[in-house]
C-alpha cells in the first residue's frame, strides 16, 4: 500500500526517469535519423506501478524507409548481431519499385573489383548478390536504449534511497497528526 506523498513521489519519479532515459538514449545514438524518433512513453499500471516505454523508429514497420537501420543500431546486424541470427546477410537484387520487374544484378562502384567482372558503362560492377557483413550497434556496439535504461536505473536508485525514504517520512509525520493520545 502506498500513501499519498509517496504515490506522488513515485508519478513524478517515473516521469523523470522517462525524460532521463530519452535524453541518455538520444546521446547514445550516432543517428540523427534515429534521435529524432526516440521517445518515452509513461502508463499508469494501478496504484503504485507504472509502465516506463523507451522507443525508437516512431512505431515504423521495419522495412520502413525513414528508419530501416534502428533495429540495428541498438543491437548490431550481420556478423555484429547480439540478437537473431549471426553472420553475414545475403543481399540479392529486388523487383524494381517502378515495373515490378525482378532484377539480376545490383551495381556498385568499385575500384578494387575483379577487371573480368560485368561492369556498366559508367564503371560500375554488376553482381548477382553480395555478403554483407552489418553493421555494428551505435555506442561502441552497446546501442542506446539498453545503456539509457541501465544507467537511468542507477540514478534512480539513488534518488529512491534518499528522496523515497523523505517522502515515507512525510505520510507517518502526517498520519501521527490526527492521532490521540491515550
Amino acid at each position: 500500500m502506498t500513501t499519498v506523498n509517496f504515490e506522488n513521489f513515485i508519478a513524478n519519479q517515473a516521469r523523470g526517469y522517462a525524460s532521463t532515459a530519452t535524453r541518455l538514449a538520444k546521446g547514445f545514438s550516432e543517428s540523427s535519423r534515429i534521435r529524432k524518433t526516440i521517445k518515452s512513453k509513461v502508463e499508469p499500471k494501478g496504484k503504485g506501478k507504472w509502465i516506463i516505454r523507451v522507443t525508437a523508429g516512431d512505431g515504423l514497420p521495419r522495412d520502413s524507409s525513414e528508419t530501416p537501420d534502428v533495429r540495428a543500431r541498438e543491437y548490431g546486424s550481420g556478423i555484429w548481431a547480439r540478437r537473431g541470427p549471426k553472420g553475414k546477410i545475403l543481399i540479392k537484387p529486388s523487383a524494381n519499385p517502378k515495373d515490378g520487374k525482378k532484377k539480376k544484378y545490383l551495381a556498385f562502384s568499385w575500384e578494387l573489383a575483379n577487371p573480368n567482372l560485368p561492369r556498366l558503362s559508367d564503371g560500375r560492377v554488376l553482381l548477382r548478390s553480395v555478403e554483407h557483413p552489418g553493421i555494428d550497434a551505435d555506442n561502441d556496439g552497446q546501442g542506446y536504449i539498453g545503456p539509457a535504461i541501465r544507467e537511468t536505473n542507477k540514478f534512480i536508485r539513488k534518488k529512491f534511497a534518499t528522496d523515497g525514504v523523505k517522502a515515507i517520512k512525510l505520510d507517518i509525520r502526517s498520519s501521527f497528526k490526527g492521532a490521540k493520545r491515550a
